[in-house]
């Protein structure tokens, strides 16, 4: 692919940077001798060194999604030859919180990106980190949810990212862009954020393991989701990149599990008693929380290759096993 800017490798231009997705897919697109610019706020500058050194040849810059002319500018000086936009207001208690702030961030922001890409690097690539949340789960309940299944959105974060995704596909048909979507269903690593329940039910089991609590307080054994690792849809996004045309794709792993399922996992591997540290309290549930269905991720495999290599279990082994190392070194 013949690059926008001058560098002759291809360089990749990663919003979000300092997140769980940004941190893998700039240390997997470094490893394939792409160069990579990240995007980060001033408010992340620390989290942005830490992750500097822990990358190296991951290059920086200033960047925020609330001021359009500042994200042109960024832009038009990386060049970029793929653009990742990752950045977002993503927990939902906290969009709750600002809506007004989530939207702005979350749509508008991404405007101001495609605006950026429309009149900066027209010949890029666009992937975009979408949201399944955003799509009608029950009436996929059988098939699974695809891109073409309808909007349904019941709290800020999913209509600022609906809002977003619509907006991508716009500026694809109108300018003929290469944008595309990933419907990301949810996906953890020990760099997701503690706020997400499954690094909730991993934090308190290990503490009631180690002796520092009594018992793990839960809303719901019921709630389902599709749970994937996040070094695997990062390797979807990459090769969402680096294609010709664009597309979009429902990345997960194409199954669901419930609350109930990380616990008696996570208690079996810790030697836990359900009986006896386990308590529902369903005050704890999520307001205006619903029933998920699967990914259907057959439209993935197909035209991009890819399939999720990380098991349920496997995933669950890995949250503890991080989780224990990091206990055993604040001992």
């Amino acid at each position: 692919m013949a690059p926008p800017g001058s560098n002759s490798f291809p360089h990749a231009f990663v919003t979000g940077v300092t997140g769980q997705d940004g941190y893998y897919l700039a240390r997997l697109l470094l490893g394939r001798g792409m160069r990579v610019t990240g995007g980060v706020m001033e408010m992340e500058l620390a989290d942005a060194r830490a992750i500097a050194e822990e990358i190296p040849g991951l290059e920086l810059t200033a960047f925020d999604l609330r001021d359009g002319d500042a994200v042109r500018s960024v832009i038009a000086d990386v060049r970029p030859d793929q653009i990742y936009h990752l950045a977002a207001q993503s927990n939902v208690r906290a969009t709750w919180a600002d809506p007004i702030g989530t939207f702005d961030v979350n749509s508008v922001g991404t405007v101001r990106m495609l605006e950026a890409m429309r009149n900066e690097v027209p010949g890029a690539h666009f992937v975009f980190a979408g949201s399944a949340d955003c799509l009608d789960h029950e009436a996929a309940r059988e098939t699974g949810v695809t891109p073409d299944t309808p909007l349904r959105c019941t709290n800020p974060y999913a209509v600022s990212k609906a809002s977003a995704i619509q907006m991508c596909q716009c500026y694809r048909e109108q300018h003929r862009l290469r944008v595309s979507v990933a419907y990301l269903m949810n996906h953890t690593s020990p760099r997701r954020p503690e706020a997400f329940v499954e690094r909730k039910i991993v934090r308190q089991a290990t503490e009631v393991c180690r002796g520092r609590a009594e018992e793990l307080v839960i809303g719901s054994l019921e709630t389902t989701r599709d749970w994937s690792w996040a070094e695997d849809l990062v390797e979807a996004m990459a090769a969402m990149g680096g294609r010709d045309r664009a597309g979009d794709f429902v990345l997960a792993s194409g199954r669901t599990r419930t609350i109930g399922d990380w616990i008696r996992l996570t208690f079996t591997r810790l030697g836990l008693d359900p009986e006896r540290q386990l308590r529902i309290d369903p005050k704890l549930n999520n307001r205006g929380d619903r029933a998920h269905t699967f990914g259907n991720i057959e439209a993935a495999s197909r035209e991009l290759g890819w399939t999720p290599q990380t098991s349920f279990e496997q995933i669950v082994d890995h949250l503890i096993d991080a989780e224990l190392g990091a206990d055993i070194q604040r001992v």
